[in-house]
């Protein structure tokens, strides 16, 4: 059949201004989404930064140790006798760490500045940084055995780092283990050497569809998959690292459909030579992890359960 140029010509001309509203629309719509997707990148990425602490109107104490040469402890103890009695106080203890908000509003990166770590016997707080009170009350209670480095400075300089150091941490969640990765101070934080937390994932992909364009940030979703494992396989001091996936059984598909992929994140963690990473479901299968010491364990080997836990 042979072509008819006037009817092809016809039908240009009635497409015509369809192709110039469509990209008229686009134009428009264009910078609208770009913006929208820096926003998304924004929310997820305050989860990272670190952010400025507040300003200090005047400094918390002397930037220097003084001697204590009235105290007998530090005159009469060498400071070798001094680091047994330290780590007999403060170590093989264990930090349980979660992030929460004024009013009970969840959490959002937003919100991070006005998050508070609390706990009535186990609340941990870094002298070398400035809490404002409504973050870190002065009324709350400190555990027992802190009142060690929080005697005076030279003890704190001397101790600090075995509490760091000595001491298991039990984020609550993940956004609990982002939220601490900005506000310890680097030293600190990558002076931690053994972390325990059950990582809740909410959202897979395959599963529910989060638009690209969104700029609604969603905790405990895929979205935080690769920046939870990037913060963790920055820890320079981690040696003993143990996870337990927790996943709604409704989303086995979903995870078995991705799961090799997902673990490719989990490779990155090549720091702690011990490793345990217990998987969601009974069906999960084992991969080779590469240069990472990560044991894949079956979802029996599961022994925490931060989340049930009523404070």
């Amino acid at each position: 059949m042979r072509s008819n140029p006037a009817l092809e010509t016809l039908q240009w001309i009635l497409l015509a201004p369809l192709i110039l509203c469509g990209f008229a629309v686009n134009s428009v719509l264009r910078p609208i989404r770009n913006a929208q997707v820096k926003r998304k990148s924004r929310a997820v990425q305050l989860l990272l930064v670190p952010q400025l602490g507040p300003k200090r109107t005047r400094k918390l104490t002397f930037q220097r140790d003084a001697d204590q040469s009235q105290s007998l402890f530090f005159t009469k103890l060498p400071a070798e006798i001094r680091m047994i009695i330290y780590e007999m106080v403060l170590r093989s203890h264990g930090f349980s760490i979660w992030i929460d908000s004024p009013l009970s509003i969840p959490l959002t990166p937003h919100l991070r500045g006005e998050a508070r770590c609390l706990h009535p016997s186990h609340t941990l707080c870094d002298l070398d940084w400035s809490y404002p009170d409504h973050i870190c009350p002065r009324s709350v209670l400190l555990a027992r055995y802190l009142f060690l480095p929080l005697s005076c400075r030279r003890m704190y300089s001397e101790s600090i780092d075995l509490l760091y150091s000595s001491n298991t941490f039990k984020p609550q969640n993940v956004q609990s283990l982002l939220w601490l990765s900005t506000r310890l101070q680097p030293q600190r934080f990558h002076a931690i050497r053994v972390v325990e937390f059950d990582y809740l994932i909410k959202r897979l992909p395959g599963y529910v569809i989060i638009p690209e364009d969104s700029s609604k940030y969603i905790p405990e979703s895929a979205e935080d998959w690769c920046f939870v494992w990037g913060v963790v396989s920055s820890m320079r001091g981690l040696r003993h690292l143990h996870v337990e996936l927790v996943i709604e059984h409704r989303m086995e598909g979903a995870w078995l459909a991705h799961e090799d992929r997902l673990l490719q994140q989990v490779r990155r963690v090549v720091i702690p030579p011990r490793f345990d990473l217990v998987m969601p479901f009974r069906g999960c299968r084992q991969y080779d992890m590469g240069p990472s010491s990560c044991r894949l364990l079956p979802i029996e080997e599961r022994r925490l359960d931060y989340r049930r836990v009523e404070y």
